[in-house]
């Protein structure tokens, strides 16, 4: 689907299908002109600032090294109040804006969930998390 996407506007793109450990190594040496994985959901925005775009961080996949970036995502994972905190996160995001540092493609098909009437508190995410499990509980 993206391959035939990126083809409407002269794109050409193909899929390369690698072995986990293989895409690691190739990601950490940035050796690559685009790249592709799924991963999973993070409640919290930072676990995707911190990963992603942290000069420090092991994921960093785009190989940005910015001080003004690595000191916002440190404020955003330190700081304990919540309207300070949300702050960093605006700034954070309009200079990751600025700087249009990667774009992550999202989709997602549909999921069904079956979970037998014994399971409480479980609550289902549609973004595939399962933030709520650690309060899920099986009843006798």
């Amino acid at each position: 689907m993206i391959v035939a996407m990126l083809a409407k506007v002269g794109i050409k793109a193909s899929i390369e299908q690698m072995e986990w450990g293989a895409y690691l190594k190739m990601r950490e040496a940035l050796d690559y002109q685009a790249s592709y994985s799924a991963d999973s959901w993070r409640p919290d925005p930072a676990g995707y600032f911190d990963r992603f775009f942290h000069s420090k961080s092991k994921g960093n996949c785009t190989g940005l090294n910015d001080p003004e970036i690595d000191r916002l995502i440190d404020l955003c994972l330190t700081e304990s109040d919540l309207t300070k905190q949300t702050q960093y996160f605006r700034e954070l995001q309009h200079k990751a804006a600025e700087k249009v540092i990667a774009l992550f493609l999202y989709s997602s098909i549909s999921r069904y969930e079956m979970v037998n009437k014994k399971i409480k508190d479980y609550f289902f995410m549609p973004n595939d998390s399962r933030e709520y499990l650690r309060q899920t509980w099986i009843s006798q």
